[in-house]
């Protein structure tokens, strides 16, 4: 067989071979074209460097490697890609578990009205334990069945004390209470310093 023609394409390799008895083309590597006929490679390489470095950490792996790297346009098109994706599953599944938890609230004795205000915690981190981070993300889980009920990337939160106090003078929920509670870690570190002061001293 005979190379008729190659491609590099990142981490794949295309080529056409030309048998030399019966002179048909095999092609050995399916090009990409969309979503369901991209190179699965470049789907799962993307995924595990998007958290991890990035473009910036892809392209010197791929230097590390003596590879041809993926171009950023084409890095950031499958990224995109991988996000609407992962918001459709998102919204899908989120409708799955409204419906699951009304049906369980309402197997516990509650109406529809009852089920339309649920008990729920609001939680969330940061990209760095520091107060110079400037994003993270909250998740709202309800607080009989563990059940995430919604979650926000890219939100600017105050949990101090003057955050709480507004939201309780602004009664946004019609008299329902809200109560505050401390993260075990958050607590846990501050009573780490705290006994960590006499050393210093």
């Amino acid at each position: 067989m005979k190379v008729k023609e190659a491609k590099v394409d990142g981490m794949t390799n295309s080529f056409i071979a030309v048998c030399g008895d019966c002179k048909v083309d095999h092609k050995m590597c399916k090009l990409s074209g969309g979503m369901d006929t991209r190179y699965d490679v470049h789907n799962r390489f993307v995924k595990s460097t998007l958290s991890s470095g990035g473009y910036a950490g892809a392209k010197d792996l791929f230097i590390g490697l003596n590879m041809h790297p993926l171009s950023d346009t084409s890095y950031y098109k499958i990224a995109k890609e991988i996000e609407e994706e992962g918001n459709e599953k998102f919204e899908r599944m989120m409708e799955k578990t409204v419906v699951h938890l009304h049906e369980i609230l309402k197997k516990r004795g509650g109406n529809d009205q009852d089920v339309k205000d649920i008990k729920v915690l609001y939680d969330g981190s940061w990209s760095k334990h520091r107060f110079s981070a400037m994003y993270g993300f909250v998740s709202v889980t309800e607080a009989t069945t563990g059940l995430c009920v919604d979650f926000e990337v890219l939100i600017v939160s105050d949990g101090d004390s003057k955050g709480y106090s507004v939201i309780r003078e602004l009664d946004p929920y019609d008299g329902l209470s809200i109560e505050k509670t401390e993260c075990v870690n958050h607590v846990s570190m501050c009573l780490d310093q705290l006994c960590s002061m006499p050393q210093k001293l």
